[in-house]
């Protein structure tokens, strides 16, 4: 009988293994762009529900979200092909990846050349250095001898805003300003 007990909790214990792993894997698969294997925008959702969540805790727990975008993309793509697109994009990534790494913050993949980052932090010159941080890997890149891989990028900090979108518009905004003075 302890034996036939033991080989229950055995197969039980390796079921759920099994369905742990599996459910593991199908929250990733929603949360993970598969070009870039940066987080996608549901992943952006769900970590900006955190954020909002967090704020409201602790009334003054501000948060920054820098929006990023690859200048002069659609040329590549017309150029060189979809294919020197996605290249592109995985370099870019890489790139979101280290910087991230380097200071403890998640890159998201919003949709086609479109990055966001969210900072944990109201802290300007953090904002900065990981701006920073961005061009000067960006500007290491080698992607081709007659293309330099250049993105725009504008913040804003949460102070309370009624929805991440109007939080979104504001990052925008500074982005769409910082390529008009390129």
């Amino acid at each position: 009988f302890a034996l036939q007990a033991g080989l229950n909790a055995a197969v039980y214990a390796a079921v759920f293994a099994v369905a742990a792993t599996s459910v593991t894997e199908q929250y990733n698969r929603i949360r993970i762009d598969n070009l870039t294997k940066l987080y996608n925008r549901n992943g952006f959702d769900l970590e900006v529900r955190d954020q909002l969540q967090e704020y409201k805790r602790n009334n003054n727990d501000s948060f920054y979200v820098l929006s990023c975008d690859m200048d002069k993309f659609k040329q590549i793509n017309d150029t060189w092909g979809h294919d020197e697109g996605d290249r592109a994009l995985g370099l870019v990534a890489e790139v979101l990846i280290k910087v991230g790494k380097a200071f403890h913050v998640e890159a998201f993949r919003y949709g086609g050349d479109e990055f966001v980052i969210i900072v944990d932090t109201s802290d300007e010159m953090m904002i900065a250095a990981i701006t920073s941080a961005i061009k000067f890997e960006l500007d290491r890149l080698e992607f081709r001898p007659d293309f330099k891989i250049n993105m725009s990028i504008g913040t804003a900090v949460y102070s309370g805003e009624k929805t991440i979108e109007e939080l979104l518009k504001k990052a925008d905004k500074k982005l769409y300003e910082a390529k008009k003075n390129r």
